[in-house]
């Protein structure tokens, strides 16, 4: 693969800088990555042009935490204008409510005797997330992996639920934005909900709403996976992508940068390039 459109950096739940990102991106030969951190983008302000210094172009985009149907969904914008009114707006609303969210969820987790370092939350990179939490507690014995794993995960009693827009609202921002918004990993969000039944009414809906693509696969999803989520991008004519989704070294059950499997389908990857405004493959490969 030369392209992997669904990166994260410390700007959100990732362990690397964008620039050791792109650096890592380089190395195992990519030649352009879209840094999709959750509800920022001050990951892809932090740095300038990767291309003339590593030979990778990094695409702008975000990862948008939305809702329908009762169910949490993510919705990439590749391709976004990082200056847009609108967009910076509702980012930055939602960091504020996320911090609130953190603090709220530190005194819980203290009525169970963890200590949390608050401060540290204040001056978190990006977005708080629950990720931020765990390492901020100061007198957890196990790594902070494992104690999110233990202690923040979706059905924890400390956990307090994020405040998500609807997701027609969010394909309308990504789209005003200059954006393609794209659905991500949707039949893994529809069985983590136990709403796989419901994926063709869910994607039909999602269609309505304007969707512009379909993530068809993504780190390790199966070759049965990626052929439905193909069929049904193909249905509508919509655009077909993925991504490795990579948080960086260490997360367990995601796979490396540039390594998912899209199982010999026909990816289109200039068609992709193409439609998030960036030069065709051909003419950047020596």
């Amino acid at each position: 693969m030369i392209i992997d459109m669904h990166t994260h950096s410390f700007y959100s739940d990732g362990t690397l800088s964008p620039e050791d990102l792109v650096k890592e991106a380089a190395e195992v030969g990519l030649k352009y990555i879209c840094l999709t951190d959750h509800d920022t983008l001050d990951g892809v302000l932090s740095i300038g042009d990767t291309k003339s210094r590593y030979g990778v172009e990094l695409i702008p985009g975000v990862e948008l935490t939305t809702r329908y149907a009762g169910m949490d969904f993510h919705i990439l914008g590749m391709g976004i204008d990082v200056k847009d009114t609108k967009l910076k707006t509702v980012l930055a609303k939602m960091s504020g409510e996320r911090l609130g969210r953190a603090k709220t969820m530190s005194s819980l987790l203290g009525k169970h005797g963890w200590e949390v370092d608050v401060s540290s939350l204040s001056c978190s990179k990006g977005i708080v997330t629950t990720h931020d939490i765990a390492k901020a507690v100061t007198n957890r014995e196990v790594s902070a992996f494992d104690f999110h794993n233990e202690w923040l995960s979706s059905d924890s009693p400390c956990v307090v639920g994020t405040s998500s827009m609807p997701v027609k609202d969010a394909i309308s921002i990504i789209q005003k934005a200059g954006g393609k918004a794209v659905c991500a990993h949707l039949l893994r969000t529809l069985g983590e909900h136990g709403q796989v039944d419901s994926l063709l009414k869910i994607a039909s809906d999602m269609v309505d709403m304007g969707i512009d693509g379909f993530e068809t696969f993504y780190g390790q999803s199966s070759m049965v996976n990626v052929s439905i989520m193909n069929s049904i991008a193909d249905r509508y004519g919509l655009l077909k992508t993925g991504g490795s989704d990579y948080h960086g070294p260490g997360h367990k059950g995601r796979c490396p940068l540039g390594r998912y499997y899209s199982y010999g389908f026909g990816y289109d990857q200039e068609k992709v390039l193409q439609s998030v405004q960036v030069r065709p493959l051909l003419s950047c490969i020596p």
